[in-house]
């Protein structure tokens, strides 16, 4: 919780950066059931990733503060914020861990033939299974 007002600090980059890639912007053709318990997106701070759309979305306080996409192609399977405020996340092919202005800052390939689905860190050591 403490990190969130780093990413919407007054340096925080509204354009792309280097390391990003678009997607095409999400639809919302479902419409939410009436009844429902809670506030929505409203309820909990939250860091999204959704399968065929390859963005990471923080929301706070019901709106989207933050985003980071990878382009199209393979799924995001597993997202994390760190305790120094950074994002670690799985995209089948790679695992990386960005800060929140953007900046790759760790970075592992899956060796030939393999897949990454899952992350998860552990003190300041980041492991994931193949």
């Amino acid at each position: 919780m403490a990190q969130l007002s780093r990413f919407t600090a007054a340096d925080f980059p509204t354009t792309l950066a280097p390391s990003e890639t678009e997607v095409a912007p999400l639809k919302g053709d479902q419409q939410v059931p009436s009844g429902l318990p809670g506030k929505g997106m409203a309820q909990h701070p939250m860091l999204y990733i959704g399968e065929g759309y390859n963005k990471i979305l923080l929301v706070d306080k019901g709106k989207i503060t933050w985003t980071y996409s990878t382009g199209s192609g393979w799924e995001y399977d597993d997202v994390w914020m760190l305790s120094n405020g950074n994002i670690l996340f799985t995209r089948m092919q790679y695992i990386a861990e960005v800060t929140p202005n953007k900046q790759v800052v760790w970075r592992y390939d899956a060796p030939k033939g393999t897949e990454i689905h899952t992350c998860q860190p552990i003190a300041s050591i980041r492991y994931c299974s193949f």
